[in-house]
């Protein structure tokens, strides 16, 4: 017996059946994606709010590569909007990296280098070109820059925000060549030719001031720092057994916590160092042990002295440990984290706020010191002769009082 199909049914049935599972496969496989993005597609929430914006920008790329009549450079776009974020959260210190940014940040304070020996940072506010601090026994130092210059130029070409990067890498090059700034302190305007050379990272600075006191200062709390302050504060305390320590954190721009809290902990004695508090209320609280100097302590702050020079000379007053003396400090009590992005480049992202040991908020109100001293009018904040700094001298008599 045949058996009569009606092949027209069966198309139609299958067709039916196959847009079915096609346009459920449809709304299974959107939802996948829009669950892989963290949108929860039952709840109106702000990543929807999120979806929403990073389709309308990749609207307006697609109109702009599209449409304008010029040829445009996708990337360059990208990286604006990315900044045009930022700008418009008026958080100076959340900020968009781009790659070379990134790669620079990376390498900061942890190995040999060829350079001229400083440290230097974009001013936020007008994206200059600031000389934030000088290492020791160095190309920079022997040619007299000091920590607040401003670099105008790099070899001929000035400094601006578009070839901020391209400037600084502009300083480095091989050891035996020369690079020429042009340089701006206060109204006066210099130039120098300065030979590169291989240096060392090195962040701390020692000397033996008269009466048998030690000086260190830390011009930035970066990588290895513990390391370098312990051998020049061992080489002080047991060898030279000085009477009295003055530790220099003026112009400090700060740098790592947990080498902060390391070289705290070394001079103050048991107790809170800092307390660390994030956006969902949790804390995080570092400690120092019993061990602490046993001589007379001075630190210097003043109104270049942010983040982690905070934070030392915060656990300091707080516990009693030693004298501040100077001026206020800057007042940048919050944490920022760096997170790499995925297709390049990173961010430097607010994520915390921190405390000192008895619970001041340090961010916007600094910390006044226990003394507070002027430098002679028409000084510089770091003086290169450290018998004529006023706060040095200040430091000294009250080491010698006590």
């Amino acid at each position: 017996m045949k058996l009569k199909l009606d092949y027209k049914k069966i198309i139609s049935e299958v067709i039916t059946a196959s847009l079915i599972i096609i346009i459920s496969g449809i709304a299974i496989y959107s939802f996948i994606i829009i669950s892989d993005q963290g949108v929860d597609v039952y709840n109106n929430s702000p990543k929807v709010e999120v979806m929403k914006g990073t389709n309308k920008i990749q609207e307006v790329l697609s109109i702009i590569e599209n449409k304008y009549m010029e040829d445009v450079d996708v990337s360059k776009l990208i990286d604006g909007a990315i900044e045009g974020i930022f700008d418009t959260m008026e958080d100076q210190y959340t900020r968009y990296l781009t790659e070379e940014e990134y790669e620079e940040i990376k390498t900061q304070g942890n190995e040999q280098f060829t350079g001229i020996g400083v440290h230097i940072s974009r001013k936020a506010n007008t994206g200059e070109m600031v000389i934030v601090s000088v290492m020791p026994s160095t190309p920079a130092k022997e040619a007299g820059i000091l920590s607040g210059d401003i670099v105008l130029k790099v070899n001929d070409i000035e400094v601006t925000k578009d070839n901020y990067t391209e400037s600084v890498n502009n300083i480095k090059g091989e050891p035996g060549t020369t690079v020429k700034l042009v340089l701006k302190r206060g109204e006066e305007i210099t130039t120098k030719e300065i030979k590169r050379k291989q240096l060392t990272a090195n962040n701390v600075e020692s000397d033996l001031l008269p009466g048998n006191i030690g000086y260190i200062r830390i011009l930035e709390f970066e990588n290895g720092i513990y390391d370098q302050f312990k051998t020049e504060y061992d080489e002080l305390i047991k060898n030279k057994k000085i009477k009295g320590l003055i530790i220099d954190v003026r112009n400090n721009p700060g740098g790592i916590v947990s080498e902060t809290v390391k070289i705290t902990d070394l001079i103050c004695g048991e107790g809170k160092i800092l307390e660390t508090i994030y956006r969902d209320g949790s804390k995080k609280v570092y400690m120092s042990d019993k061990e602490k100097i046993e001589v007379p302590l001075v630190v210097l702050v003043n109104e270049a002295s942010a983040s982690a020079s905070e934070i030392l000379a915060g656990a300091v007053k707080d516990l009693k440990q030693g004298t501040l003396v100077g001026k206020k400090t800057f007042g940048k009590g919050i944490v920022q984290s760096i997170i790499p992005l995925e297709n390049g480049g990173a961010i430097s992202i607010t994520t915390a706020k921190y405390h000192t040991s008895s619970g001041i908020e340090i961010h916007g109100k600094g910390i006044m010191p226990n003394v507070e001293v002027e430098l002679q009018e028409g000084s510089s904040s770091i003086l290169l002769d450290l018998t004529k700094d006023q706060q040095v001298k200040a430091a000294i008599k009250i080491i010698n009082e006590q």
